[in-house]
């Protein structure tokens, strides 16, 4: 996969995130891989020499990579971390993956985001963590029945705290529900047999945004912001009411669009 430095980054920075890429294996999944969209790990296997990438689009990722590994100089000593486990699952695969921190009973994992993944689903994160929890279980013979994930949001503003889902403070300790060993053997059957098909990209994995309507009252102050309507219907008998104009929002599918690193070659993004 080659980079390109769209925005005149130094040298420094290509190499940074050069060292990122990986080559995806064909018979080792590493955990964020085996969780993400088959499809996309298929095509980067099949197409990884021809594929290009924008510098750009990596900046928050080795933002997140080098908070990592600063972290990594101030574990506490009754934790465990930053450690790349390996375990061979039933279905045959081989699972890899580094947990933050753990220690026996919990296990704690750092991320950095946008303010929207504080309120919108992350199922990847929950599958992500209960996967290390399971393999660390397993490995170590130790339990691990408390999850927590360290959200720390590069975007936050003190000025919209509490409005329009901004979280109260930048960093926020999120809960994660711990699965049974059997709902971790379920779910990697499942998610095996989705790799091995090669399933397409669901709606979610696609982060499709339904297609709706947004009235903008005649008065602006009732709702300066507008009003959404998933039904066209609905949006017109509001207009007769309140006046003003309707914007129609085709479904668009944001990972698609704009971050998925295959989508030059993806043929469903295409038809």
């Amino acid at each position: 996969m080659k980079v390109i430095n769209d925005l005149g980054y130094p040298d420094s920075y290509i190499l940074a995130v050069q060292s990122k890429l990986r080559r995806p294996e064909p018979e080792i999944f590493r955990v964020t891989e085996f969780v993400g969209p088959p499809m996309i790990r298929h095509l980067m296997l099949k197409y990884w020499d021809s594929l290009e990438t924008l510098a750009s689009e990596h900046q928050a990722s080795t933002i997140g990579t080098a908070f990592h590994k600063y972290m990594e100089d101030f574990k506490p000593a009754d934790w465990s971390g930053e450690t790349r486990l390996q375990i061979k699952t039933d279905e045959g695969l081989i699972l890899s993956g580094q947990p933050d921190l753990w220690r026996p009973g919990e296990l704690f994992d750092w991320k950095t985001c946008r303010v929207y993944a504080f309120f919108s689903s992350k199922p990847e994160w929950e599958a992500q963590t209960n996967l290390y929890a399971w393999m660390i279980r397993q490995i170590h013979k130790v339990p691990i029945n408390k999850i927590e994930i360290g959200a720390i949001f590069y975007d936050w503003m003190p000025s919209q705290k509490g409005q329009n889902g901004m979280p109260p403070n930048r960093f926020v300790r999120i809960p994660i529900p711990v699965w049974s060993d059997e709902a971790v053997r379920l779910y990697l059957r499942h998610q095996t047999e989705r790799h091995r098909k090669v399933d397409p990209c669901t709606p979610e994995e696609r982060w499709a945004r339904p297609e709706h309507w947004i009235l903008y009252p005649a008065d602006k102050s009732k709702s300066p912001n507008g009003i959404k309507f998933t039904d066209e219907a609905a949006a017109c008998l509001a207009q007769e009411k309140m006046g003003g104009k309707i914007a129609h929002r085709p479904t668009k599918c944001v990972r698609c669009n704009d971050y998925c690193p295959v989508r030059a070659v993806c043929k469903v993004r295409h038809e």
